[in-house]
């Protein structure tokens, strides 16, 4: 299942749609069938709670804006697309990520700045969105400590995606990282993402 960034309020993340897209068209190539993507309009946390109701994906993409509190890390939110009804973006915060339906869910993955951002005090170092997708149950989650650029953030992910198929998550994220770095991607976006199990 994949998700699309933007809202009113926030700027629009151009290569958001066209990562989401063309992974999803990469695993369907592959010969898997049941890959879903929620964009645009339909990209609101209630529909993602009905779809992880209605069955668990083994992986789990949400492209969207990321807000970070360092010193608060449950104020930590995902912005998401406007929920019927709401004119402005639908926030999806700390304490309502920790309590989706995610038991199931092999790799979430939060292509979103700042997603693993917040004090380290819960446990054994877990920060952030990282640590709310853990507690509803998601088995790992790949997230950024820094701000990402939006086309360099689709790069990778289209990298680490094709590592995914055939490697356990921590191999695939390291080659991800060795490959870009040695396509010249600047460091801080590179070193930016990290494995949480």
């Amino acid at each position: 299942m994949a998700r699309a960034r933007g809202c009113h309020s926030t700027p629009e993340l151009e290569g958001a749609f066209e990562e989401i897209e063309t992974i999803a068209a990469w695993i369907r190539q592959r010969g898997f069938e049941r890959v879903e993507s929620l964009t645009g309009e339909a990209a609101h946390g209630r529909e993602l709670e009905a779809r992880l109701i209605a069955g668990r994906p083994a992986v789990l993409h949400l492209a969207t804006h990321g807000f970070k509190d360092e010193d608060y890390p449950e104020a930590c939110t995902l912005i998401l697309a406007p929920a019927p009804g709401r004119p402005e973006g639908d926030l999806l915060p700390f304490r309502q990520i920790r309590q989706l339906p995610a038991e199931g869910v092999e790799l979430v993955i939060l292509s979103a700045c700042s997603s693993l951002i917040g004090r380290s005090d819960h446990s054994a170092g877990m920060e952030g969105l990282a640590w709310a997708f853990l507690q509803a149950g998601a088995q790992q989650v790949i997230a950024s400590r820094y701000p990402v650029i939006d086309e360099a953030a689709r790069i990778f992910m289209g990298k680490l995606y094709e590592h995914l198929l055939l490697l356990p998550s921590a191999e695939a994220l390291g080659r991800t990282r060795n490959e870009c770095l040695a396509q010249g991607m600047h460091w801080v976006q590179v070193g930016a993402w990290s494995l949480w199990s």
